[in-house]
């Protein structure tokens, strides 16, 4: 699932599709592809996410902000 980045030397997931079989959906970040996939992922499926440093780093601080939450929440319960 591409996404655009931001940045001068970055290209937006349109760039990127030009290189892909049509069909593919293309989302505005690398979160909301990492969340895309994370909803169409089933049982034992793999999410895997590749790219720059700024493409994972993103990522990875949604899935710690986010797993720090549900931490807290299953805490609480």
């Amino acid at each position: 699932m591409p996404a655009s980045l931001q940045g001068p030397r970055a290209a937006t997931a349109a760039e990127l599709c030009q290189s892909l079989p049509e069909g593919i959906k293309q989302h505005t970040t690398p979160v909301a592809a990492f969340e895309a996939a994370l909803a169409s992922a089933q049982g034992d499926d793999v999410v895997l996410v590749v790219g720059s440093f700024h493409t994972v780093g993103e990522v990875l601080e949604h899935w710690q902000k986010k797993e720090t939450k549900w931490q807290v929440n299953s805490k609480a319960d």
